[in-house]
């Protein structure tokens, strides 16, 4: 009987470089996942982020951005556009609500205290898991050029 080798050019197995290779790729899928779901858990943790209640904030800011003659507190008063009183408070239901109409804001809300500082307007909202605090908008008046007080308000709101 013949013992025959089989020629090296067939030979079966891998090489260092491609095990190194497919290491490589390998460690690279792992890292790349880590921080996806490490992402994924950040956007469906409510005690880091609360997409509704900043979804809120913003349309607050957009609806007080034509206020005047602001009151700070545990309400926001304010004439609008129309010269109408326009009121944002936290109900007997944990709502903050707007009035005139019944315009929901959010839901579950603890307590709420409105506060200016450098013409900056902020709301601090405290719910059963945290406490927020959002820039809302700005009462900063903007003179024109005949002398007369013009109020330029800036929708936007940002969490602090």
């Amino acid at each position: 009987m013949d013992s025959r080798r089989l020629p090296c050019s067939d030979e079966y197995g891998f090489t260092l470089i491609e095990v190194l290779l497919s290491l490589v790729i390998t460690l690279m899928i792992v890292i790349n996942s880590a921080t996806i779901i490490g992402f994924v858990y950040k956007s469906q943790n409510p005690e880091i982020i609360d997409s509704k209640l900043q979804n809120a904030m913003k349309i607050l800011s957009q609806n007080i951005v034509t206020g005047y003659d602001y009151q700070y507190g545990r309400e926001l008063n304010f004439k609008n556009e129309k010269d109408e009183e326009v009121s944002i408070f936290l109900d007997s239901k944990n709502r903050l609500i707007m009035t005139p109409g019944h315009y929901i804001y959010c839901h579950d809300i603890e307590s709420v205290n409105f506060y200016k500082k450098d013409h900056l307007i902020y709301i601090v909202l405290t719910t059963k898991k945290h406490q927020s605090t959002f820039l809302i908008g700005s009462d900063y008046d903007e003179p024109e050029g005949d002398g007369t007080a013009n109020n330029t308000y800036h929708a936007f709101y940002y969490y602090l």
